[in-house]
């Protein structure tokens, strides 16, 4: 018994569409997290606290790189996403085609057991071929997705380092307060 490539295509997609909404809902609460963050670390350069707030910012800068990371799994996981969908789209094409040449296929076949002429015959089949071909070549290509099987190896590829320092957080928040 064959697979169905267009279930397990939108198995997939429906897998990726959840890691979407999830790297979605990381991304949320990361950013959630930095407002309270922020405040404590002015609080403590209100107070005249500037070890503590520097601790502080250390914290702020580690939460910002959080929120960093999160944005790239979010896109990461709509280009996988994306990209599957389209992957999709191209395998019912391939599908239909397959279908046509299969019914071009069976044409031919009776129009030579009827006494056709030869050379028509000759060139429905070479064209049935190709086309059988090229179906299955799109087939082939769409049925595994390129994507690596490890994603923590996707996302270093993103990785940055966190921008600045917490000494310079300390001295913005210094500059607007």
């Amino acid at each position: 018994m064959q697979k169905d490539p267009t279930k397990e295509q939108k198995a997939r997609l429906a897998a990726l569409l959840g890691e979407v909404k999830f790297a979605e809902r990381q991304l949320e609460k990361a950013r959630y997290a930095l407002g309270p963050r922020e405040a404590r670390v002015k609080q403590a350069l209100l107070a005249g606290e500037r070890e503590r707030a520097l601790a502080l910012a250390v914290e702020l800068e580690e939460e910002r790189g959080r929120v960093k990371l999160a944005e790239q799994k979010v896109a990461l996981a709509r280009q996988a996403f994306e990209r599957t969908k389209a992957q999709g789209q191209e395998l019912r094409e391939a599908l239909g085609r397959k279908q046509i040449l299969e019914g071009l296929g069976a044409v031919a076949d009776t129009y030579q057991a009827v006494g056709g002429a030869d050379d028509i015959l000759a060139q429905l089949e070479r064209e049935n071929a190709l086309s059988e071909a090229r179906a299955d070549l799109a087939l082939e290509r769409v049925a595994e997705p390129s994507l690596p099987s490890d994603p923590a190896a996707l996302l270093r590829e993103f990785e940055e380092p966190a921008p600045g320092s917490p000494e310079a957080i300390l001295r913005e928040f210094e500059q607007e307060g």
